[in-house]
């Protein structure tokens, strides 16, 4: 599972989404509703019906304000927000949380049993060791000692979610929560949970590459993503390998070829896998998933980069609701292209 944090500062983008979605807008999709900052990256709201400039301004302030309320539940970078107050609390007992972050973290111990912990969202530790959390890159690799410390407090076994009311308890005194892989697609969901309230039927919701689409764009044709083709040190948007229309399903990418390092000429990505402690050493360099909702594509495609690409081609062809395209590394530079079954024609 990826990184440790809503933002990191200097890296720009949460990591684990690094832009790897694009709009194909040839001629425009739709007018650019509404944009800004959160989660230490960018939002963006498509809607094909303009609305006057009172109307625009009266959602503009309910999206920030509907972000602003998930970034206070559920940042790591926040010390105030419910997920901090909770990481740093007292190690035994319950702690009182809200119904929001209690449904992301039931959601997140889902694919994490369907991944055989693959996706743990206790990963934190680890992700901070290897030099991908607010820490600095490390000069030298993480001894063995300092590997078996941190994993004391990884295992999503160890963490319990408990109702009426809703309650976080965990089961290890080292143990603390990142729900950075998975709460961006809930908030994705959340503000087009906000537009559907409002009437809007034509819309696309956009957070640091994780989209969510409904309806027709302005030209009265299906919302179009591009698929950006991974390059090491490409632009944004250089090149797509795919293209896919969406309407009412979320979509969301992971990659580890912008955030890694080198060490002794090895490279480390930021996928840092929990049941081995170490970054991913496979061939997979990104994975894109279409799912119900954005917060599980999210979550899938972060689990998916983890398990790599035949593990992975697996835990989505099990689950008849994900849809995935794989990219993966053929040793000299290029990459091959894996679909699911179901994946659009």
């Amino acid at each position: 599972m990826s990184v440790a944090a809503f933002a990191k500062k200097g890296r720009g983008l949460l990591p684990g989404l690094f832009l790897l979605l694009g709009a194909c807008s040839p001629g425009g999709e739709g007018p650019v509703l509404l944009t800004g900052q959160t989660m230490g990256t960018r939002y963006t709201l498509k809607v094909s019906e303009k609305p006057d400039s009172g109307a625009r301004a009266d959602l503009h302030a309910a999206v920030e304000k509907r972000l602003s309320e998930i970034n206070a539940l559920m940042s790591t970078y926040d010390p105030q927000s419910e997920l901090s107050r909770f990481n740093a609390g007292r190690p035994n007992g319950d702690f009182p949380v809200s119904g929001e972050t209690a449904f992301v973290v039931q959601a997140a111990l889902r694919v994490a049993a369907a991944t055989g912990g693959a996706f743990d969202p206790t990963v934190g530790a680890l992700v901070d060791l290897w030099g991908f959390g607010p820490q600095a890159v490390p000069e030298t690799i993480p001894s063995a000692q300092a590997l078996a410390t941190a994993r004391q407090g990884v295992g999503w076994r160890k963490v319990h979610v408990l109702e009426q009311p809703w309650r976080l308890k965990r089961s290890t005194p080292a143990l603390r929560l990142d729900l950075s892989a998975i709460a961006k697609g809930y908030g994705v969901d959340a503000v087009a949970a906000l537009l559907a309230a409002r009437g809007h039927e034509n819309f696309m919701v956009e957070i640091g590459g994780e989209v969510f689409a409904r309806g027709k764009n302005s030209r009265g044709e299906p919302w179009r993503l591009g698929i950006e083709t991974p390059r090491d040190g490409a632009g944004v948007g250089e090149s797509f390998s795919a293209v896919v229309a969406l309407d009412g399903k979320g979509l969301a990418s992971s990659g580890g070829y912008r955030n890694f390092y080198l060490r002794d000429g090895k490279r480390y990505s930021h996928f840092i896998d929990p049941r081995t402690g170490k970054p991913i050493t496979h061939r997979l360099a990104a994975a894109s998933v279409i799912a119900p909702s954005c917060m599980e594509a999210d979550a899938a495609a972060t689990a998916v980069m983890v398990l790599g690409e035949i593990e992975g081609l697996a835990y989505l062809e099990a689950d008849p609701e994900l849809e995935g395209l794989l990219m993966i590394g053929d040793g000299s530079g290029g990459f091959k292209t894996v679909a699911t079954s179901n994946w659009p024609k």
